[in-house]
């Protein structure tokens, strides 16, 4: 037995090693549970994980960011401020296309939420010259933040159709078939080399 256990510690790379090892330990309590298995099973697992993150960082955190900065805007004091917070907004927001790719609507459109938003900042920049004490200073920055509530209940409406694009699906899919392909592959190259020897 211990022969076996300093076998397989041999045939994984120690950068994996922990990996492995934290996978074995978990899923001790199934007896006959195979070392290379859980190796396989761990690498397949981080590798879906690194997928899933990539994925987020690239499609959905820029989105996160505006909703972020809009939120801020939102709750700004003065048409300045607000104005500068949209801008940032309209930096992370894609320019043009509708991520909803099965009945898209007007609400996901963000050509039109880009429109919008640079309404948005051009009527914050007229707003800046009233008086800040004046009733339609007042007014106004309180029907911005109310347009700028709907959009950002339409940038959230849209975050996940962009993690669930075809592109994107696609990927998770691939991901999700090979699963089985990689969990075979060391099973039968070992075996080969058994039989071999």
């Amino acid at each position: 037995m211990l022969q076996r256990v300093q076998h397989y510690i041999q045939a994984v790379e120690p950068r994996n090693l922990a990996l492995s090892l934290a996978i074995q330990l978990g899923l001790a309590a199934f007896h006959g549970y195979d070392f290379r298995v859980g190796y396989v099973a761990g690498r397949n697992v981080a590798l879906g994980l690194a997928l899933f993150t990539m994925l987020y960082i690239q499609n959905i955190y820029p989105l996160d960011i505006a909703v972020g900065y809009l939120s801020r805007a939102q709750s700004a004091g003065y048409a300045e401020d607000m104005a500068s917070y949209v801008r940032q907004a309209l930096h992370h927001i894609p320019k043009e296309g509708n991520p909803v790719w099965i009945f898209p609507t007007t609400r996901t459109d963000f050509t039109l939420i880009n429109k919008d938003l640079s309404t948005i900042v051009d009527r914050l920049l007229t707003v800046a010259t009233l008086p800040r004490d004046s009733s339609a200073y007042s007014q106004a920055l309180n029907d911005i933040r109310e347009r700028l509530s709907v959009i950002v209940d339409n940038v959230s409406e849209a975050m996940p159709y962009i993690m669930l694009s075809p592109t994107n699906l696609t990927i998770i899919l691939l991901w999700l078939f090979s699963l089985p392909a990689f969990n075979r592959f060391p099973r039968k190259s070992k075996m080969k080399k058994q039989t071999a020897l």
